[in-house]
């Protein structure tokens, strides 16, 4: 799951797992994905249901609800349940940030 989400979405702008790097950071517009881990499902004393939850983070300097659309067009088309909390602004960084919240079965 997670090398389809990291490639899936690089087709959509530049992507990556959990940084950049120092020095190689990408310019805005990006995405960055994170593994939150694992929200099984367990049944009967038995592992039933497998389920990875990562956070992609996309990080922006002006708001684009094209790229948003493909993001999420990109959830839905790939079977992806996802949430999102809405555009915070990082002053420190003079940036915005748009967190997913997606999980999907094994």
């Amino acid at each position: 799951m997670l090398t389809d989400l990291i490639t899936g979405l690089s087709a959509i702008m530049p992507t990556t797992y959990g940084a950049w790097g120092t020095g190689n950071a990408q310019p805005l517009p990006y995405l960055i994905v994170f593994d939150t881990g694992p929200d099984d499902f367990y049944a009967d004393d038995a592992h039933y249901l497998k389920r990875g939850t990562y956070r992609v983070e996309l990080y922006f300097e002006h708001k684009d609800p094209t790229v948003e659309t493909q993001i999420e067009s990109f959830f839905d088309a790939s079977e992806i349940d996802w949430a999102c909390d809405g555009d915070v602004y990082i002053e420190t960084e003079k940036m915005f940030e748009r967190i997913y919240y997606i999980e999907k079965g094994e």
